[in-house]
C-alpha cells in the first residue's frame, strides 16, 4: 500500500477533508501527490538536504538564500521538513491567496532569521538572489548553474 504521508494512499474521506481545508478540488490533490511523491523520502516528507538537491537539480545550482526562502515557505511548522500537507496548502496559498496575504508571505519568507523584523543584511541577500536569478534567466539562458554565477 502507498505512503499516506506522501499522499500516496489518502481515503476518499481524508481526501474530501484535505480538498475542503485547502480550497482545492480532489483531482488537483491527487496530481499534486503524485509530483510530492517523486520528491519526497521514504517517510513521505521532503528534508532541507533534499530541498537542497531538487532546487540544484531544478536551477543548476543552490543558492543558500533560495533554498532558505522557499524552504521556509513550505515547512509551516518548523520541523525541518515539508511534509504533503503542507505541500497541499503552499501550493494552494500561491494560487489563491489575496494580494495583501501575499506580501505578508513575502516579508516573513524576507525575514530570514524570524527576529520579526527585515535587516540590511536580509534586504542585501534578497536582491543578490534576485540580480543573479535574472543573470540565469536573461543572460546565460539556464545554460549556467546559479553556484557560477
Amino acid at each position: 500500500m502507498g505512503n499516506k504521508e506522501s499522499g500516496e494512499s489518502l481515503s476518499d474521506e481524508e481526501l474530501k477533508k484535505l480538498s475542503h481545508d485547502a480550497k482545492m478540488d480532489p483531482e488537483s490533490i491527487k496530481k499534486i501527490a503524485k509530483k510530492f511523491k517523486k520528491v519526497s523520502n521514504k517517510k513521505g516528507k521532503v528534508s532541507k538536504e533534499e530541498f537542497k538537491k531538487i532546487i540544484k537539480d531544478a536551477y543548476g545550482g543552490v543558492d543558500g538564500t533560495l533554498t532558505r526562502l522557499v524552504f521556509k515557505l513550505f515547512d509551516q511548522n518548523k520541523n525541518q521538513e515539508i511534509e504533503f500537507r503542507e505541500f497541499v496548502f503552499a501550493i494552494s496559498y500561491l494560487s489563491k491567496t489575496p494580494l495583501e496575504d501575499a506580501l505578508e508571505l513575502a516579508y516573513n519568507c524576507i525575514d530570514l532569521n524570524d527576529d520579526g523584523h527585515v535587516s540590511r543584511g536580509e534586504l542585501r541577500a534578497l536582491f543578490y538572489l534576485n540580480l543573479k536569478i535574472q543573470k540565469f534567466v536573461n543572460v546565460y539562458g539556464k545554460r549556467k548553474s546559479l553556484d557560477e554565477i
